[in-house]
């Protein structure tokens, strides 16, 4: 199988940890991330990752919280 076949493949299953991910990212207190290896860039927080991945999940064209497009 090609990668993009295999990615397509897990979209939905990807899509619902992502916004699972997102919630709880968004209900724990804010929390420091290092910039150890996880971000390439910077230290972070946990909300500055949540962010960046609402954006990612919308510009897939789907909502970030709730099911469908």
């Amino acid at each position: 199988m090609k990668p993009s076949t295999n990615l397509k493949n897990i979209a939905p299953e990807l899509l619902k940890v992502c916004r699972e991910a997102l919630a709880a990212l968004n209900t724990a207190p804010r929390f420091k991330v290092p910039a150890n290896g996880i971000s390439l860039t910077r230290d972070t927080d946990s909300y500055a990752i949540a962010a960046r991945l609402e954006k990612a999940i919308a510009k897939a064209g789907v909502r970030p919280y709730g099911e469908g497009k």
